[in-house]
């Protein structure tokens, strides 16, 4: 990969790629697939995820829990060290959602194995149940301020919704964040092999003295060498953290790729053939 990486610059010798082993062009294209992935991924690390999509609480959210944050007991907060309180209360509260109930459980008095549709915040954990009673553990190391109860009370009931269920989200950042990141990277396996495949078709009409220069699979090969350039630009742009930049990479890869692509035919095919014997 490496040499095919080092011969990526040169539009003949892109064009003399098109004889590598696909075997290599597929692992080559694979690693420029993460490299494509990285700025929107690096956003989805530093964002805990897609919000609005993977949310724990998203339905809650939309609901819009009548009991919250009224009924919350005033003696209650939370910080990164756990749930703290005075007086040691279970609670719970139900919402309504899509004709079912979705509960909330706060300090139970006995360890909750099993449950539908709930949410149960413990001393030093947090738990998530699904609708089919499959469950996640979270913590509460998200926490970056202390969350009083009693302080809830005193916001407009957005904001206080809005705190509450952030705090729940982040107990369980970690798997959005790896959610988040598969979606996006299987969404950029199919799009730019979508787009191998639509460019190697039209390319099959190049024509050079009117004769046909390349035929399929050489076109694969080219136009996969042809990436490395954009994805190193949209990697380097992710390193730097421009979040505002990368849509406009996503449109500067897709704009770059085929006239790489297609100088490299150009000219490649009307030079004498750069050796990648070894590659």
């Amino acid at each position: 990969m490496i040499k095919i990486l080092a011969n990526s610059f040169s539009f003949p010798r892109i064009f003399s790629l098109r004889k590598v082993k696909k075997t290599k062009i597929i692992l080559y294209f694979v690693f420029l697939v993460f490299l494509i992935s990285f700025p929107l991924n690096y956003q989805i690390i530093r964002n805990d995820g897609f919000r609005g999509l993977d949310t724990f609480t998203y339905d809650l959210r939309t609901a819009n829990p009548a009991w919250l944050p009224e009924s919350l007991p005033s003696d209650m907060s939370i910080s990164r060290s756990g749930l703290n309180f005075l007086n040691d209360q279970e609670y719970s509260f139900t919402t309504p959602i899509d004709g079912e109930d979705f509960m909330i459980i706060i300090n139970p008095a006995a360890p909750i194995t099993e449950a539908t549709n709930t949410i149960v915040l413990e001393k030093e954990q947090v738990l998530f149940f699904d609708g089919k009673g499959n469950f996640l553990k979270g913590d509460y190391d998200g926490v970056s301020e202390i969350i009083d109860f009693s302080e809830l009370k005193t916001l407009d009931k957005s904001q206080a919704v809005d705190v509450f269920m952030t705090m729940i989200d982040g107990a369980f950042s970690p798997y959005a964040v790896l959610y988040s990141i598969l979606v996006n990277t299987l969404i950029q396996f199919g799009m730019n092999i979508i787009l191998l495949l639509i460019l190697a078709g039209i390319f099959l009409m190049i024509r050079v003295n009117y004769k046909p220069v390349t035929n399929f699979g050489e076109n694969i090969n080219i136009i996969v060498a042809s990436m490395t350039i954009p994805a190193l630009i949209g990697f380097l742009i992710g390193m730097l953290g421009i979040i505002e930049f990368n849509s406009f990479t996503v449109v500067l890869f897709q704009f770059l790729t085929p006239l790489i692509a297609m100088l490299a035919i150009y000219k490649g095919s009307g030079q004498t053939e750069v050796s990648t014997k070894n590659v």
